[in-house]
């Protein structure tokens, strides 16, 4: 039923320039009706493109601005996307989660998975995750971090931006091409990333 109503919306706009090229005085005017015909579906093209590569060189990326390889313990946020068993793989000794005003803090006890619930968390940082930011221009951001819980100061980061196309692409759904990635940001979360060296 969508892919009906955008054929025909684009079948309604061509109808409608073909009408106003047919119209022309002269030639002039039917120059002038085929620019503005193809510079309606296209015209924010290059804004869309200079504003999406440059959040990406500016912003974009893996930041760590202390070293974090030795945290043990991360409380993480109910919009992290991670089981805490997966987290204990990475190497985190002990992964806790807030759940209905409590703290479930989950660690591996004598090769045994051990799950018990307190009032505090014993970690001193925290991972939070937004994606899908609607910025100008069809431009998404996507942020992970870490913020130290004692000052909430941000300790770490991941930033990644999408471009989701023109306006029209937006607004019927339907892609021409798929979303354009920052090609400068590691696949892998920030999460792993943290006990990474390099």
């Amino acid at each position: 039923m969508i892919g009906l109503l955008v054929l025909g919306g684009a079948a309604a706009y061509i109808a409608i320039f073909w009408f106003v090229i047919a119209k022309a005085r002269n030639r002039g005017e039917r120059i002038s009706a085929i620019v503005v015909s193809l510079l309606i579906p296209f015209f924010e093209l290059p804004f869309g493109i200079i504003n999406f590569y440059r959040h990406c060189s500016l912003e974009a990326g893996i930041h760590r601005y202390e070293d974090l390889r030795s945290i043990d313990a991360v409380l993480i946020d109910g919009s992290a996307g991670y089981r805490p068993e997966e987290l204990l793989k990475l190497g985190f000794k002990t992964v806790e989660c807030r759940n209905r005003g409590e703290i479930v803090r989950v660690a591996f006890d004598s090769n045994k998975l051990s799950k018990s619930v307190h009032p505090t968390p014993i970690s001193a940082h925290l991972y939070e995750s937004s994606y899908n930011k609607k910025l100008p221009w069809n431009i998404y951001r996507n942020d992970q971090s870490v913020t130290r819980l004692s000052d909430r100061k941000v300790v770490a980061r991941r930033t990644d931006f999408s471009w989701g196309g023109l306006w029209w692409e937006a607004f019927t759904g339907m892609r021409v091409v798929s979303p354009i990635q920052c090609s400068n940001v590691p696949q892998r979360s920030l999460l792993a990333s943290l006990k990474i060296t390099n």
